[in-house]
């Protein structure tokens, strides 16, 4: 037996370690960078040309969307996560499929994670975004970043073809 077989026979050949490898990546680096921000940015913020770090803790939703709700945005997210987690697990993926769903995928566990575990509690923890952009208007992080180049990504490499997945999303 080849080592490919073997790793085909393993479920993994198909593009699901690609889907989970970069879903671990994103959200070790997401958090990451989150906690250095909570530390540097606490007291004040820093500007370099268009780029601004700041901490801003954000119990909405997306673009601070019902602000507040954070029980209400930790259950979508949670529910979010494990669908991603599903159809991560259980398709077959070509590259740039893989790799947006593991970033759709990390970036959702990443803000999850801190609804979880950052004040003031568990499942209304609020989200710690960062970083400004001039002119976008609003505060985001890493998780934020993955979450719209994995949609963008995933959705040209299906509307555009050349790129298979199967599974979860399509059976064949």
């Amino acid at each position: 037996m080849s080592p490919n077989a073997a790793i085909d026979q393993t479920g993994f050949g198909n593009g699901r370690a690609r889907v989970l490898a970069v879903a671990g990546i994103t959200l070790f680096v997401d958090q990451m960078s989150k906690s250095i921000a909570v530390e540097a940015f606490a007291d004040e913020s820093r500007q370099w040309g268009p780029l601004h770090l700041t901490l801003i803790r954000n119990s909405g939703g997306p673009f601070g969307l019902a602000s507040g709700a954070s029980l209400f945005w930790t259950a979508v997210t949670v529910t979010g996560t494990l669908a991603l987690l599903i159809v991560a697990t259980t398709g077959r993926w070509s590259a740039a499929p893989a790799l947006a769903v593991g970033a759709l995928a990390g970036g959702a566990a990443g803000n999850l994670v801190d609804r979880i575990v950052r004040a003031p509690g568990s499942g209304r923890g609020a989200v710690v975004d960062w970083i400004v952009v001039d002119p976008y208007p609003r505060v985001f992080n890493i998780a934020d970043v993955a979450l719209r180049g994995g949609a963008v990504v995933l959705l040209v490499s299906l509307i555009f073809g050349g790129q298979t997945v199967t599974g979860s999303l399509q059976r064949t």
